[in-house]
């Protein structure tokens, strides 16, 4: 009586044992998949292709690996200067992310790339250095291809244009902005420093001869809100025609922070470059089509000589 009393019970208990086992299951299923997505998390976090921002974000937040936020090639543009065998050409970046951007390299080339023939110095791949951007600022990059002496300047009618990369450039978190400088690529003012350009003006221009690009003297004043340690500064000129489109660019390397331009038209000038009171104009080349009520000039921040 009591083996068959027995029976009905032990049946009864096997449903439970079964329901428990796939509860068991199931919890570790879960467990294994959120061990994973921490591994997941994990790797993405440290991912050296996320900029220094993303690593302030929730994990939930971000993206597919990848760069979330880099320096940006806003404009770009080139002209050819055919009696002088080159190439100019400028293109302007902005820094669109909450972070700093130092180091900034940058590449240029020519489309399509020239043969070796034709003795295009670089092989019509040129690479430049910006030291620094801080966010949401803006700075101008020129430069030009020309053939080494002698060689065939044939390629300069078959270039249709060229391309601009940011190719690199480190990070500077924006809780450190304040604080950067010399601990960083030897920059000579805080990265947070911003550049006043104003008081432009076109003292005179000299005309095209023989094919030859003309001249624009023109001055400005440049005004940095912290102070520098360089007595000089980089000065890029950004020339565009009357529609707007970029034709090349002229870089100053000699402009005194806060300091006026002169021009050596007068004995006025001329007394006053002598006692020191302002600098001399830059000259700068003009391409065809050049438009004067364009122009455009931004900062470039350099290294400190002592630092590097």
């Amino acid at each position: 009586m009591s083996a068959v009393a027995d029976a009905p019970v032990a049946d009864a208990a096997r449903p439970g044992r079964r329901r428990r086992a796939v509860l068991a299951g199931l919890a570790g299923v879960v467990l294994l998949a959120v061990v994973a997505g921490l591994v997941v998390g994990v790797h993405r976090w440290n991912d050296p292709t996320i900029a220094p921002t993303a690593t302030r974000q929730a994990l939930g937040s971000l993206p597919a690996p990848g760069r979330i936020c880099e320096v940006q090639v806003a404009d770009q543009g080139w002209s050819v200067a055919r009696k002088e065998g080159r190439i100019r050409y400028a293109a302007v970046l902005r820094n669109p992310c909450p972070d700093g951007a130092y180091a900034i390299s940058v590449r240029v080339r020519l489309r399509p790339a020239p043969g070796r023939s034709a003795g295009v110095f670089g092989d019509g791949t040129d690479v430049t250095q910006v030291q620094a951007l801080a966010p949401g600022a803006e700075t101008a990059i020129t430069g030009q291809f020309s053939s080494q002496e002698h060689a065939d300047d044939g390629w300069l009618g078959s270039v249709t244009g060229i391309s601009v990369q940011v190719v690199g450039a480190g990070w500077i978190p924006v809780d450190r902005i304040a604080a950067a400088g010399k601990a960083y690529a030897g920059l000579d003012a805080p990265l947070h420093t911003r550049a006043t350009i104003g008081h432009l003006r076109v003292f005179g221009t000299t005309t095209d001869t023989r094919g030859y690009q003309a001249t624009a003297r023109i001055g400005f004043e440049l005004h940095l809100d912290h102070r520098s340690r360089q007595y000089v500064q980089y000065v890029v000129v950004v020339l565009r025609d009357r529609h707007g489109r970029i034709l090349a660019g002229d870089l100053d390397p000699l402009v005194v922070v806060d300091e006026p331009m002169c021009d050596r038209s007068d004995e006025a000038s001329t007394a006053a470059l002598s006692a020191g009171r302002c600098q001399e104009s830059d000259t700068v080349r003009l391409p065809a089509g050049t438009d004067l009520s364009r122009l455009e000039l931004y900062w470039q921040p350099r290294m400190d000589r002592a630092a590097g």
